[in-house]
C-alpha cells in the first residue's frame, strides 16, 4: 500500500492516479492484500468480490469475442 500512497502524493490528478494505481496493484495482488481494517470497514465485501467477478468474466466475454488472447506468451 505504500506504492499507492507515493502515487497520490506526488500530486497532479491525484483521485485518478489513485483510482489506476489502486486498480492495478488491487488485480496484481487481489483481495487479500487490502488491509484487514479497510476490509472489514466494507458494508457487503461480498458484493465487492462479485462485482470484480462480473466484471472479469465481461472483459472475457469481450476478449474472446474480439478474438484477443487474455493471457498472451
Amino acid at each position: 500500500m505504500e506504492n499507492l500512497r507515493l502515487v497520490v502524493n506526488a500530486g497532479g490528478d491525484t483521485d485518478t492516479n489513485g483510482a489506476v494505481a489502486g486498480a492495478a496493484l488491487g488485480a496484481r495482488l487481489g483481495y487479500e492484500a487490502i488491509p484487514q481494517r479497510w476490509r472489514l470497514s466494507m458494508s457487503n465485501p461480498q458484493q465487492l468480490l462479485d462485482l470484480a467477478d462480473g466484471l472479469l468474466s465481461a472483459a472475457q466475454r469481450d476478449e474472446r469475442s474480439a478474438g484477443v488472447r487474455a493471457n498472451p506468451d
